[in-house]
């Protein structure tokens, strides 16, 4: 057992998605705050609830003009979420007025006529939720909307939305996140998923990029993630057997800032640990999506 952890064996964990894997390859470390004592910080500069409110709403926007493809009902969904957190943005790049020229110019380059796929799409295939067994666990996610390609092939893509401040570097293939998707909506639906689609979203002050790349994925990729993330499982298993969460301590500065969990791996003296987490942390629970219904094997 490692010394500087809690002596009492966290319990079994089951559910895994995405985000928990990412947490754990970033740092076992991290995973263990986060995922195991669900520890948020307080601090705001760590919890920008102003940019995953504007994502939220940005889908919730776009959920509304696939099933209706009304414009008038696109903006009201996107303002019925963002409006509470209008001017908190400190570079004033997600704003009501921001939102609503995205949108504007969205529909514009996008008419639904003009879709590379069948729109408007049919409401069970929105925002849909999945919990399928892999191996001996249970891998949970989220897809935000599933399409019939009709545009030099035919067959089921994901679409999945990005809005962002800024572009970085996307990469498509190999994408766990994506893999992870197209596998969970293939044992949903019984049926081959062709790949995703990304339709991305990127604000600058001169005005909103929009960007959409298409990545095709073949069953022995799929496979390979397969693998893969059992592998991950496992090797979380074992760290949470053993209680040896490892710091991994080139990822203290990623993203451009500090890890919220820092401080915390600064200390050696349990005492600081305990009143450091009572002072800066309150308790945040993730639980994987978790009414997707178990599907499959």
């Amino acid at each position: 057992m490692n010394v500087f952890e809690e002596d009492v064996k966290p319990p079994e964990i089951i559910a895994f998605d995405n985000s928990m894997l990412s947490n754990y390859k970033r740092c076992p470390k991290y995973f263990y705050y986060r995922n195991i004592e669900h520890l948020s910080a307080f601090d705001t500069n760590f919890n920008m609830d102003f940019q995953a409110q504007f994502g939220v709403a940005v889908h919730k926007a776009m959920d509304e003009w696939f099933l209706t493809g009304n414009a008038e009902l696109m903006d009201s969904a996107f303002l019925k979420v963002w409006l509470p957190f209008e001017g908190t943005d400190p570079k004033e790049l997600r704003t009501t007025a921001s939102g609503l020229i995205a949108l504007a110019q969205y529909r514009k380059l996008y008419p639904l006529e003009r879709e590379p796929f069948y729109a408007p799409i049919s409401p069970e295939y929105i925002e849909v939720g999945f919990a399928c067994e892999l191996g001996d666990f249970i891998y949970c996610g989220r897809i935000d909307k599933i399409v019939r390609w009709k545009s030099g092939f035919d067959g089921l893509v994901i679409l999945d939305h990005k809005t962002s401040a800024s572009k970085g570097y996307l990469n498509l293939k190999p994408n766990a996140a994506l893999d992870g998707y197209i596998w969970g909506v293939s044992q949903l639906l019984n049926e081959n998923i062709i790949g995703a689609y990304l339709d991305q979203i990127y604000l600058y002050k001169k005005g909103p990029q929009f960007i959409r790349e298409l990545t095709r994925r073949c069953p022995e990729e799929i496979s390979w993630w397969k693998q893969e993330t059992l592998n991950w499982i496992l090797e979380i298993e074992y760290a949470n057997d053993t209680g040896n969460w490892n710091r991994n301590t080139g990822s203290c500065s990623m993203f451009g800032k500090s890890c919220e969990y820092k401080i915390l791996c600064s200390s050696i003296n349990r005492d600081e640990i305990s009143s450091l987490k009572e002072a800066m942390y309150e308790v945040k629970p993730w639980i994987p999506y978790p009414d997707g219904g178990i599907h499959g094997k």
